[in-house]
């Protein structure tokens, strides 16, 4: 149920089976691929759809993409990520359903993603600036109360990213703000409608 520690204080060799990590905020809130990540000693993998490898010792900022670099080990540490999802207990079966949704309710686990051709291929990473942008306008128009100003902000953003749910979300409460309660419920039934 735990891992003795106290190799780490002398020094000696501590074998850890990696380490799994996923947040799933980019996929439940743009509809980008999940943050997928497994650290095993100073590696750490990142398998989205623009993956990176980083050895955490020589390089702690995470500057130097190591990908393509050692197939072995990504698809290794790729293998720890497949297995984990799986989520099976210590005897090798899967939890009921019952139990995954009792865990999904509590927040402990989420039931939408799957590790499959499925999920989305657009990478958080590579929509930093979108995430930015939705941010900055949502927090303005939470700041300022100028509604009309964030509705042009939104449908300037989702002339580029027209299929962005959390845009459309936005841009109906921005419509909301201003009593335009029929043009905004029409928004919210696109957003749904994406999403």
């Amino acid at each position: 149920d735990g891992v003795d520690l106290s190799p780490m204080f002398t020094a000696e060799k501590n074998e850890r089976k990696g380490v799994y990590m996923e947040a799933l905020s980019a996929q439940q809130r743009f509809g980008y691929h999940p943050e997928i990540a497994v650290a095993e000693g100073p590696l750490k993998l990142i398998d989205t759809p623009s993956p990176r490898l980083f050895n955490v010792e020589t390089d702690p900022g995470e500057l130097n993409n190591l990908i393509g670099q050692q197939p072995e080990v990504e698809e290794r540490l790729r293998q720890i990520a497949l297995e984990t999802w799986a989520t099976t207990s210590s005897d090798g079966t899967a939890p009921s359903p019952e139990v995954m949704d009792q865990l999904a309710a509590l927040g402990y686990v989420s039931t939408d993603f799957t590790h499959d051709d499925s999920a989305s291929t657009i990478d958080a990473k590579d929509k930093v600036d979108v995430i930015t942008r939705i941010e900055d306008i949502r927090s303005k128009m939470q700041e300022d109360h100028d509604f009309s100003k964030a509705e042009e902000r939104y449908r300037e953003l989702l002339v580029s990213e027209p299929t962005l749910s959390e845009a459309r979300m936005g841009l109906a409460r921005a419509l909301g703000g201003q009593g335009k309660d029929a043009e905004a419920e029409v928004v919210y039934r696109e957003a749904l409608e994406l999403q």
